[in-house]
């Protein structure tokens, strides 16, 4: 009886290894990096210099600069994640005030991305930043960066 009762929590214990392994193999952020390179060209890009994402912009940090040292440094995505979403959803501000209001001026604008877009953004973002090379597969396809004779839509009609 013993061993019968052992064999048996064995096997609820397996189990129990085994869906706490499979899940998390299926575990999804719930974030679109996709999504996030597409908002980050069109919202973030003339401001910021990333890379990854061809962007070259004038007036805002070089996010590759940010966060190369940090990376170097083993630094995890979810920590370039977060930093990069606290800085979308708390832009920092600048020394300038608004001559009506006197307040401190954004140096971001506020609620540039929302919600999932902006962990979205956060994510395409993290992933990105401080890293050579090239976008690959589906990101690499965001931005123009797709191959010849990609099918485009006109008059709302896919040919």
């Amino acid at each position: 009886m013993r061993r019968g009762v052992r064999n048996g929590f064995a096997a609820v214990a397996i189990v129990v290894a085994a869906a706490g392994v499979g899940g998390c193999e299926l575990s999804d952020s719930g974030t679109n990096l996709v999504n996030g390179k597409t908002l980050f060209l069109e919202r973030c890009s003339s401001c910021h210099v990333l890379a990854r994402a061809e962007a070259k912009g004038t007036t805002g940090p070089n996010l590759d600069e940010a966060f190369r040292r940090a990376r170097q440094d083993g630094f995890g995505q979810s920590t370039f994640e977060g930093i990069v979403h606290q800085q979308i959803l708390h832009p920092a501000l600048n020394p300038q005030r608004d001559p009506k209001t006197r307040r401190p001026l954004p140096l971001m604008p506020a609620d540039l991305v929302t919600g999932e877009d902006a962990e979205d953004v956060a994510a395409y973002v993290a992933s990105a930043a401080g890293r050579g090379g090239k976008d690959t597969g589906a990101l690499a396809q965001v931005g123009g960066g797709g191959p010849e004779g990609t099918a485009e839509a006109e008059g709302g009609v896919l040919e």
